[in-house]
């Protein structure tokens, strides 16, 4: 209702892309990818619903959705993990066919309560998402640990799953993009599917395997520091073993997948 009260929505944390194209500077979102998401869902409900004012469409998309000048995922502004990627590109660009997820949630809800007001007035609305929420950008240094801090300000916000935390540190410390994503296909995505809500107790199971007792909330911990004290082992070979030990768990807990009875 006042127009200069400010919401603070927190800290992002943001690394450059050594890669980065010529064009357009690329940078790995360590934290805020949710906020920044959800604010983004947000912006193009508002735009879907006022397509006749190209106008403040453009000033939307323009500003905080699309690069105009740019092809292929160099004209999003952001890319989301592979998960939820193609469901995003398809609200970006202002397209319906959403499969079921919680991005599809996210954006009926808005779309709902956007239009449950006949007398909203959406340019003052984008005003209020675009001046008056506030969020505090931090670019780490690349003589510093970028997983640290993202450490450092998790502890002190909702806190993560042991799952959250080891799939973040593992893909940071593989540092090609390319890898990057051919990793999480091939492993982590499949291992998300098939586990879903186990895969927290999976991760702690497998750091029990060598008879070393490690309480549930320091899986993450433990993990870390087996990567980081033991020069035979690196993020790579490490999720390949998870992927390998998630097709036993799985049977396990659903005896059904094991197809040879003997």
């Amino acid at each position: 209702r006042n127009g200069a009260t400010t919401h603070f929505l927190g800290p992002i944390v943001r690394v450059e892309v050594s890669q980065s194209s010529v064009d357009t500077r690329k940078f790995y979102l360590i934290d805020g990818q949710q906020r920044i998401t959800t604010l983004m869902v947000l912006l193009s409900c508002l735009r879907d619903l006022v397509k006749e004012k190209t106008e403040i469409l453009r000033k939307i998309e323009s500003g905080y959705l699309l690069n105009y000048e740019e092809k292929g995922d160099n004209r999003y502004k952001l890319i989301p993990s592979e998960g939820d990627r193609d469901n995003f590109k398809r609200i970006i660009n202002g397209e319906q066919n959403l499969t079921n997820s919680k991005l599809k949630d996210a954006f009926d809800f808005f779309t709902k309560k956007l239009t449950s007001h006949d007398e909203l007035d959406l340019e003052k609305l984008r005003g209020i998402i675009i001046n008056n929420l506030i969020l505090v950008n931090i670019d780490v240094e690349k003589n510093e640990n970028p997983y640290l801090i993202f450490e450092s300000l998790n502890a002190k916000g909702t806190p993560l799953t042991q799952a959250d935390l080891i799939r973040n540190y593992i893909f940071m410390k593989i540092a090609e993009e390319e890898k990057q994503k051919k990793l999480y296909r091939d492993y982590w995505r499949p291992m998300e599917l098939s586990l879903g809500e186990e895969l927290e107790n999976f991760f702690w199971r497998y750091s029990l395997k060598e008879g070393t007792f490690v309480k549930i909330e320091r899986t993450y911990a433990n993990l870390k520091s087996e990567l980081e004290t033991n020069a035979e082992k690196n993020a790579e070979s490490e999720l390949k073993k998870l992927y390998e030990y998630s097709i036993f768990y799985k049977k396990l807990i659903d005896p059904g997948k094991e197809d040879n009875l003997e």
